[in-house]
């Protein structure tokens, strides 16, 4: 077993996961090993009206903003959110 596969199964379901979820393709500069990835999709759901709580890389749920999505401490800037499924 590869050490990715058997980080992703330690990895509980979130805690707070609707329903029903959407699919987000993240289009921008990936950054941190597990936060973004350029041209990947992840399983998202509104969580008000200015973010998405997104599962990200790390496979835990995150807020990231609606609106120019980017790593948090200002490495990257201007992403931009895909919406492929609602």
């Amino acid at each position: 077993m590869e050490d990715k596969d058997r980080y992703d199964a330690d990895i509980p379901e979130p805690i707070n996961k609707p329903e029903h979820t959407m699919k987000l393709r993240f289009v921008g500069e990936s950054f941190y090993l597990f936060g973004l990835t350029n041209g990947k999709i992840y399983e998202a759901w509104e969580e008000d009206d200015d973010y998405y709580r997104v599962i990200d890389d790390s496979g835990e749920d995150y807020l990231y903003p609606k609106i120019n999505p980017h790593a948090p401490d200002g490495s990257t800037t201007e992403g931009r959110w895909e919406i492929v499924e609602e």
